[in-house]
């Protein structure tokens, strides 16, 4: 793609283990944008700490050209303490800490911020306002505050880019968290009143983020199916658990990831997984195990009554999870009734 000539822009999603492993892509880039970092993946790579994620992410900016934004979230702690010492102009983007970014930021800086609802670029001493965050269909009505942030992301990359406001706008206000422009990403289902999402949501960072989504959407009653790759330890497991365990569930599928097993017999993280849920307090009738993730997602469709929420975290069988909820979606499947 890069060495193709007419391509006009390029959005390049760069993984943490990619440039550890092969080092940059490309030497020249017209912005960066490095949205956040977690407990995840820890002791891979030389990598063991939060602070080394960040140290790592931020390899990116080396290939940002002369006079190219390179933007960080502000709001990620460790993120902003390292990426302030890189001695090197920075576009901030904030939402927690948009009031610190706002009282901070000097004349010839440059931030995108939420302020009173709505994304504010902060240029040349003064602020102009975008667009309403509510209005984006991919923050579900401002809920899904991780998509504001990824919105204010988007809109710096686009204006580094060269694009007027209108287009930015537009852009931020013709997407949404649909399975055709963003599938298995906060793609949201209403199924005969049960609210149903599928999501990648993966690691306890994750499910910290959708946990404050979700009580925005103030459901009844919350299910969630949970799974994990096998290459973590136990400690990362059961913490993921206990991050899914702040959406306070009513009920659990715990789904078998074989494809993911990475050294790891099978049962054996579906064990870890019901053990942490029973030291929390789960009762046992409520949680399940089951051979895939389209199984678990029919447990708890079968669960469900209206004015529930169900979080479907899918990872090795999108596809499949998909299909399934969007057969209910396009069938008269009320709770209670049998699958179609």
């Amino acid at each position: 793609m890069l060495r193709d000539r007419r391509v006009e822009v390029a959005i390049l999603e760069t993984a943490r283990g990619g440039l550890l492993r092969r080092g940059l892509a490309l030497d020249r880039a017209d912005g960066v944008l490095v949205t956040n970092v977690a407990a995840d993946h820890l002791g891979e790579w030389g990598v063991q700490s939060v602070d080394d994620v960040a140290v790592a992410k931020l390899i990116v900016a080396n290939a940002v050209r002369h006079g190219a934004p390179l933007v960080v979230n502000a709001d990620d702690p460790h993120l902003s303490h390292i990426a302030r010492g890189l001695a090197r102009p920075l576009t901030w983007i904030a939402v927690d800490e948009a009031p610190r970014v706002r009282t901070e930021a000097a004349l010839d800086d440059v931030a995108w911020i939420l302020e009173d609802g709505w994304l504010v670029r902060l240029r040349d001493g003064g602020a102009q306002r975008l667009v309403e965050a509510n209005a984006i269909p991919a923050t579900l009505g401002g809920a899904a505050t991780f998509n504001v942030r990824n919105a204010l992301g988007a809109a710096s990359l686009a204006d580094a880019l060269g694009l007027d406001d209108e287009s930015i706008r537009r852009g931020l206000l013709g997407f949404d968290a649909s399975p055709t422009h963003s599938p298995g990403r906060a793609n949201l289902f209403d199924l005969g009143g049960v609210q149903v999402m599928v999501d990648f949501v993966h690691n306890a960072h994750g499910f910290e983020a959708m946990a404050h989504t979700v009580r925005g959407l103030s459901p009844k009653r919350i299910g969630v199916m949970i799974g994990h790759a096998g290459d973590r330890d136990d400690g990362s497991i059961r913490e993921m658990v206990r991050a899914s365990w702040a959406l306070e569930p009513e009920r659990v599928a715990v789904k078998e990831m074989a494809e993911y097993l990475r050294g790891r017999e099978l049962g054996q993280v579906p064990a870890v997984m019901r053990a942490e849920l029973s030291v929390l307090g789960m009762p046992e009738q409520a949680v399940s195990t089951h051979d895939g993730e389209v199984d678990a997602a029919c447990a708890l469709l079968e669960w469900a009554s209206p004015g529930d929420f169900l979080l479907l975290s899918s990872q090795s069988d999108r596809d499949g999870v998909l299909a399934l909820v969007q057969a209910v979606a396009g069938s008269a499947w009320k709770p209670g009734d049998p699958l179609p």
